[in-house]
């Protein structure tokens, strides 16, 4: 585990497996902005579903040092990918949520200070990051590159695709292809 790193009225630092359902609970309770909203829900298990992002995770909490509740998380993950035709380890940073106590001040900056202390490991030679569109909110934050936040390059628009499981949809597929839930 990373050591802890007391900043003023918050607390960063490395999650474990224990903190598995207060990750859940903190990642239901903090919706994305814009016209499109949903919360990120990794069940069963917090890192287990990290895994599509990379073989290895760190996720970073910020908590209230006097009661221990999370504010905000982010996570790093790393993968080998193609870059030019040669296979390296990339790192992706997602899965920042801030609650709204945590979004005035500078608890971004500094979460951004410990990812770049997390770097210093050389694990991964850049990063990726992706931003909802419609999220003016974080995009206004993070590509502002005030207060040591890392200047991010834009790489263009990235088209994604979501479905939703609660709501009944008819499917009209060809004859020979059948829709069902899995048992």
């Amino acid at each position: 585990m990373c050591a802890l790193k007391d900043v003023g009225r918050f607390r960063f630092e490395l999650a474990s497996a224990a903190d598995d359902r207060a990750l859940q609970e903190f990642g239901r309770s903090v919706e994305t902005s814009g016209t499109i909203r949903f919360a990120f829900e990794r069940h069963p298990d917090y890192f287990n579903a990290l895994r599509v992002e990379g073989g290895e995770s760190e996720v970073l909490v910020c908590r209230v040092p006097a009661t221990g509740r999370i504010v905000a998380t982010g996570h790093r993950s790393i993968k080998s990918m193609f870059v030019n035709g040669e296979a390296m380890p990339v790192g992706y940073l997602g899965g920042l949520r801030l609650a709204e106590s945590a979004r005035h001040g500078h608890v971004l900056s500094r979460g951004y200070a410990f990812l770049r202390e997390r770097h210093s490991d050389g694990r991964a030679s850049f990063y990726l990051t992706t931003i909802m569109e419609e999220n003016r909110e974080a995009k206004a934050a993070l590509l502002s590159g005030r207060c040591g936040l890392p200047h991010y390059h834009d790489f263009g628009r990235f088209c994604c695709m979501a479905v939703s499981f609660r709501t009944k949809h008819s499917f009209q597929g060809n004859g020979n292809l059948r829709v069902r839930n899995a048992g």
